[in-house]
Parts: C-alpha cells; structure tokens; sequence
C-alpha cells in the first residue's frame, strides 16, 4: 500500500478529529435523553407523592389507588429511618439504604432488579393530617418534624429504555469507530487506485510520445553512425578522440532507446522458476566490487520471474547502489544482498552505505526520466517497478538505518 503523503496525513487527521466529535456529541445526546427520561420520571413521582399525600390527609385510604397509580410501596418514616405508615412492599426502616448526598433534598434512584423507580424525601408533618382525626394528630405531636417518605413506582418502559442508552453509550461509539476504519480502509484504497491511474496514464503518453521519438530518432542515428565511420577513416589520430565521444554518445542513445522500447513492451516476459542465490551469485561477479551475499534463513528460496527481466531489475538496483557512494575508492564499496523468506514471499533487500537518496526525491524516484544523475536515463526504477508489479511483485525504497539505502523486493515464492 502506498505511503500516505502530508496531505492525506493532515486529511485523515481532520477526519478523525471530526469522527471524535461525533462520538462526544452522540454520547452527550444519549446522555441528555437519559437524563431527560430521568427528570420526567422524578416529576412524575413527585406528582403521584404529592396525590398520595392528599389521599392520606384526608381518608388514609392508600392501598386501594396503590395498582391504579402503579405504586408497588409508600412509606412514611421517622427521620431517623423507624416506620410511621407501611404499605405495599416498603421496607421496614429506611436504616439499611446508603445516602450518598444530603437527605433534605429529594433522593431518587433505579432499581434494575425490580425495576422500579424509588423517591426519598424529608418534608414537615405540618398541616398533613385531618383536623377531624385526632389519632393522627396525637401522633402528630409525638413525631414532630421532620418526616421521610418514601414511594417506588413500576418503571418497565423506563427500564427498558435505559438499557438501551446504556448499550447505546458503547455501541455508537464502536459502529462510530467502525465506520471511520472502513473510510480510512477505503480511502488509502481510492488513494492508491489514484496513484495507479496517474502511472498509467504516464505510461500510456510516455508510449505515445516514446513510439514517436523511436521513429525519428532512429533512421538519424544510423546517419552518425555511418558518417562517423567515415570520419574515423579519414581523420587524424589526434582527432579520434572526438569521434569516439561523438560515438559513445550516439550508443548512449541508442540503448536509451531499446530501454524504452523493452520498457513499453510486455513487462511479464516469460516467467520461469529461478534460484535466487544461484541467479544472485552469478550476477554479482560481473561487478567490481565487494557484494555479499546473506542467505538469512539458510535455505533455498526460488521465484517465477523472466529471467532477463530480472537480471535487468537487479543490475539496476546494484548499479545505483555502487553509483551511491560518490568519489569512493572500489575497495571501500560495499552492498549487502539479503535474501530471506516471509510467509509466501521472498525478500530481497539490497542495502548500500552511500549518500543516500533525499527525502523530497523519493517520491519522485520511478518517474520516467526523472534522474539526479549528470549521464543517467532516469528509465532504470520505473523499468525495475514495472517488472517487479508484472511479477506480483512489490517494490519499496527506504533509507537504512545505517546510512544509505534499503531497496526491498517483495517476489513470490515458487513453489513446486
């Protein structure tokens, strides 16, 4: 997969900020709905406590409206927790229950076991027993002030509903997250799908463009050829030097030529089971200069590869390679060649100890004809990226660690 540029980066960024926000705004919003659902409950148990305490001032009759009001229990206690009135299923002293703030404001909490909603709440007994009834006023004066009461209503809807905010606060989030991996996922996808139609459409006007330029230049070249033959006959030895520039010059364009032209040509050629460590052994002896070869696992590993063409893609690497180190004597070259297996593939890294290649250039590195170099062609790693992806291959060009640079091939294996 391609590397993500500075723009992409600061994108997906953006994007994932905008997606965090998401989150936050979702979970404030289950959490305002919870709350909301919440508050009209409390209200509606304030309601029915303030009903059943006008029931109770008047006739005491509370258990028989208790299943219209969907009133499970109704306490009236002491302030210190010991029971005045019970009815329904409240407990017998309030001693037992936790209170986690100050008891002269209302307490209201969910039962999920019985899933009920339950109120607590101090008042004054003043003014809330008949005139007419001088029992409950007797008791009136013995209990004084203040009185608790407690009431816990049915609350199955709102049980359910709380549940399903309780999910929701770790679900959104992870659906949320979910679907900012699949944009990146298919992002990174539509990115490198760019980047392949941009290749392809460099390739397809490079061989416009190639096709044209082949043509014409060609039937010229053999004109110098032919006229400089002539000159070297008849001119002096003193002026053959010249000639032999305008020759090596002349050949330097013709095999530029029959690059492009095997470049624009079918990449996959004629692929066939290879030995890598055989076929790297014996390249590397046409080279001058200290290459090793590290077999890291110490087996054989084999690809299916043209052979020409895979000779071309290493020669290409090696010899940028060896052209890294600039104004270096051939005894202090050196290029590690290591070969290695990872799950199906084979890896073939070759590392150099150069300058290095710059940040900004990497990028840039397997246009056609874009070089650094004052004689190269700049057709040399867009012809090693089109052969490696014909094989199925992959291609990545770092720097190492050490200095200079790793070039990674990633071949498949041939397997018998």
């Amino acid at each position: 997969m391609k590397k993500p540029s500075s723009q992409d980066i600061l994108f997906l960024s953006l994007t994932v900020i905008l997606f965090i926000v998401l989150i936050i705004v979702v979970l404030f919003l289950i959490k305002g709905t919870n709350k909301r659902d919440t508050m009209f409950l409390e209200n509606e148990a304030e309601n029915i406590a303030s009903d059943f305490f006008e029931i109770y001032r008047t006739n005491n009759d509370i258990e028989s409206v208790m299943s219209q009001y969907g009133v499970v229990s109704f306490g009236i206690y002491l302030s210190n927790g010991q029971p005045v009135r019970l009815y329904g299923e409240a407990p017998r002293s309030l001693e037992r229950i936790k209170f986690k703030r100050d008891i002269s404001r209302s307490i209201t909490y969910f039962n999920t076991e019985r899933k009920t909603f339950v109120i607590i709440r101090q008042s004054g007994m003043r003014g809330m027993f008949s005139p007419g009834n001088p029992g409950m006023a007797a008791m009136q004066r013995r209990m004084g002030s203040p009185y608790m009461f407690l009431i816990e209503i049915k609350a199955g809807r709102y049980a359910t509903r709380h549940l399903v905010y309780r999910y929701l606060t770790f679900i959104a989030p992870l659906i949320i997250l979910i679907l900012l991996g699949v944009f990146i996922y298919i992002y990174m996808r539509n990115v490198n799908y760019r980047e392949r139609m941009i290749r392809q459409e460099q390739l397809a006007r490079l061989g416009e463009v190639s096709r044209t330029l082949m043509h014409e230049i060609k039937n010229p070249l053999g004109a110098i050829r032919i006229q400089t033959g002539y000159l070297r006959r008849i001119l002096p030895e003193e002026r053959r030097r010249d000639i032999m520039i305008i020759e090596e010059e002349t050949q330097r364009i013709n095999n530029l030529i029959e690059r492009i032209g095997e470049f624009l040509r079918d990449p996959i050629g004629k692929p066939e089971r290879i030995c890598i460590e055989e076929f790297v052994s014996e390249l590397i002896k046409r080279f001058a200069v200290n290459i090793n070869l590290i077999n890291e696992d110490q087996s054989t590993h084999y690809v299916r590869f043209d052979r020409d063409r895979l000779r071309s893609t290493l020669e290409n690497i090696i010899r940028n390679a060896i052209e890294s180190y600039e104004n270096e004597g051939q005894e202090n070259i050196r290029v590690d060649i290591v070969v290695l297996r990872n799950r199906h593939n084979v890896i073939v890294k070759i590392v150099d100890y150069g300058k290095g290649i710059d940040e900004k250039n990497i990028k840039k590195i397997y246009d056609p004809f874009y070089t650094t170099k004052i004689k190269g062609s700049g057709i040399g790693l867009a012809l090693v990226r089109r052969f490696v992806e014909a094989a199925g291959g992959e291609i990545r060009i770092g720097k190492n660690t050490k200095g200079g640079t790793e070039v990674t091939l990633v071949l498949k294996e041939a397997i018998e």
